[in-house]
């Protein structure tokens, strides 16, 4: 929406924007070079190329890098736990062959010991089983916390960039973009 308030914030390889396409942000990179903060605000354009306020818009942005952290924590931690379930598989796999091999053997010589001994190895499993269901379960819930955390804390950062551009506005340290 061209009249939408928007930004994009851009310092070193790092760019953050709203309400701006890809397209948006590759031609204010390339028109404006370097570091800058364009906005949109209230149907008017302004780039800021003061560093202070860059760098303080930056600042904001920082509390996302825990939120990033913590993300690849739980996705490390799925990882482990599908390849848990991997193995896990295959030795449920692999003992239903034993159990099935004992069966067809116990008609002709019934071992009751050695069948109990099968059962409870495959009990064991299913215990592995359960704890491994668990840790998905436990995973899907940290996602949905993050998720929620990283929306609300978005809207704190967007909320506070738009008071350091308001008052950078304020201060005349935006200029026309179209003088660029």
């Amino acid at each position: 929406n061209p009249e939408a308030d928007a930004y994009v914030l851009t310092k070193a390889d790092i760019s953050f924007s709203t309400n701006a396409t890809t397209d948006d942000v590759e031609r204010f990179n390339a028109h404006f070079g370097g570091d800058y903060l364009w906005a949109r605000r209230r149907g008017n354009e302004a780039v800021i190329r003061d560093h202070h306020v860059i760098d303080e818009a930056m600042r904001l942005f920082l509390p996302l890098d825990s939120l990033e952290w913590e993300s690849h924590a739980i996705h490390a931690r799925r990882e482990q736990l599908e390849a848990d379930q991997l193995l896990l598989n295959q030795e449920v796999s692999e003992l239903e062959r034993k159990i099935k091999a004992h069966d067809d053997h116990a008609n002709a010589n019934p071992a009751n010991a050695d069948r109990a001994a099968l059962d409870n190895q495959m009990i064991e499993l299913k215990s592995k089983q359960d704890a491994i269901d668990t840790g998905f379960s436990e995973i899907d819930l940290a996602l949905s916390s993050q998720e929620t955390r990283r929306k609300l804390l978005g809207i704190q950062i967007e909320s506070a960039l738009w008071n350091v551009i308001d008052r950078a506005l304020a201060n005349g340290a935006g200029e026309d973009p179209n003088k660029w």
